[in-house]
């Protein structure tokens, strides 16, 4: 029986977002793992546990490999890319840190960082983007402060398609010794990561 999205007259160019339709294979691994194995990793030496934690070492190996990480342990698992951008902002920043970024990130890195603003002394710069939806980074170098301890921003944008110089701002973050958050959740796959 032939997929019922293959079916349709749709035309869906929303492949990015967490949503239909999804390659076959997905579908037979969610209910492999839901029907077959239904084992937690790292919680138990039975066949079934074991075989979720391979393959999630196997999963973790391959994603290093993606992305050029020195150390596959250092991958980590979420639910989807916006728990991991809140993730790391809320469990990075404190009070009084300020936060450099930009005016064309997503929702899930604008979001919390106003509800730090509010609700935890963070303080944020907004660098804003050329009509082509690029940023400067002199820009971004300039909005530093004494207080800067993260500099977040997006790599390829899902509304204009610019691909950030995060190569360029990611040096000038590190010889400052501030921490640099890259949301390459678009670019992933699509240009080479390091």
């Amino acid at each position: 029986m032939p997929e019922p999205h293959l079916e349709s007259q749709r035309i869906y160019l929303d492949n990015a977002a967490t949503s239909w339709p999804k390659p076959p294979e997905v579908y037979a691994a969610v209910e492999r793992a839901m029907r077959v194995l239904g084992a937690p990793a790292g919680r138990g030496t039975y066949h079934e546990a074991a075989e979720v934690e391979r393959g999630l070492a196997d999963a973790r190996r391959r994603i290093a490999r993606l992305i050029n990480a020195a150390d596959p342990r250092r991958v980590i698992f979420t639910s989807n890319g916006t728990d991991s951008l809140n993730l790391a902002l809320h469990g990075f920043l404190r009070p009084g840190d300020h936060v450099v970024t930009t005016v064309a990130e997503h929702n899930s890195v604008l979001r919390p960082l106003h509800f730090l603003r509010q609700h935890r002394d963070v303080t944020a710069t907004y660098v804003p983007c050329d009509a082509a939806g690029f940023v400067d980074p002199d820009a971004i170098r300039q909005a530093i402060t004494d207080r800067t301890r993260l500099i977040a921003v997006v790599h390829a944008s899902n509304v204009t398609g610019a691909v950030q110089p995060i190569e360029t701002i990611g040096q000038f973050a590190s010889e400052r010794g501030i921490r640099f958050l890259v949301d390459a959740a678009q670019s992933l796959g699509h240009v080479e990561l390091d």
